[in-house]
């Protein structure tokens, strides 16, 4: 026996929430200002180029992000439920990307020292949060059942979890 599932998943969204909500918090007292190295604020107001990779990863602009604090299944894994699920999670992603006006928060990865911008740091992603109004895409997702909590420490992420 180990822990309730379901609780996790709400401990976990209210967690992803707070961070939400604190990172925004610090982008509207100017922080982005202040500190422009630390975090950068892209909304789809600005017309960015926008396209969903997978129901994790996000292109902006060119440039690819893994949004944190949560995983969805791979498209090419090595089972057609996670297959099937990470088509589900993808186009999850897009249609709210679609329908609703969005913001990212570019945030540093959780990676060692030293290997940030490198294929060492997160396969050469950038990292950062996507949020609908003040909604974590990360919620919304686990909430559907297409994402679970994947919470990482300052300089490394948990064993990424089969789906199979």
């Amino acid at each position: 026996d180990g822990p309730d599932p379901d609780l996790w998943g709400y401990v976990t969204a209210f967690a992803i929430g707070v961070a939400t909500l604190l990172s925004l918090l610090f982008l509207s007292t100017g922080a982005l200002a202040k500190y422009p190295s630390a975090v950068e604020l892209l909304t789809s107001a600005d017309n960015f180029q926008a396209s969903v990779i997978d129901g994790d990863t996000i292109r902006v602009n060119g440039k690819v992000y893994r949004l944190v604090g949560f995983d969805t299944p791979e498209v090419n894994a090595p089972c057609y439920e996670e297959a099937e699920l990470a088509l589900r999670a993808r186009q999850r992603l897009a249609q709210l990307m679609r329908d609703h006006p969005w913001q990212l928060i570019s945030e540093r990865c959780a990676c060692p020292e030293g290997t940030h911008g490198t294929k060492a740091c997160n396969y050469g992603r950038s990292c950062g949060t996507l949020t609908f109004g003040n909604v974590n895409v990360g919620v919304t997702l686990i909430e559907d059942k297409l994402a679970r909590p994947y919470i990482c420490s300052r300089d490394r992420c948990p064993r990424r979890q089969p789906w199979c």
